[in-house]
């Protein structure tokens, strides 16, 4: 936030592909990261297939919400597809 305060976690799961994104008082989840269902057979075809990420947001979140968590999947994807 632009006051510099932390209001949510992103824990890896999977590998680190997915994540979910938690609301650092309540520790509620807010919204889940995934990639894209599509198995393969290792870890650098997942990595480097290019595969889209989803965002799925578990209830009604505030304006800054949102756009912090849409550049945490911006951000993910330009880390590991790029």
């Amino acid at each position: 936030l632009p006051d510099g305060n932390i209001f949510c976690k992103a824990m890896g799961e999977k590998d680190a592909t997915d994540m979910k994104v938690y609301d650092k008082d309540t520790e509620k989840v807010l919204s889940e990261i995934n990639s894209r269902a599509i198995p393969y057979p290792t870890k650098k075809e997942l990595l480097f297939s290019g595969d889209q990420y989803h965002l799925r947001s578990v209830h009604e979140l505030q304006e800054h919400q949102q756009l912090t968590i849409i550049a945490m999947v911006i951000l993910v994807n330009i880390e590991l597809h790029t």
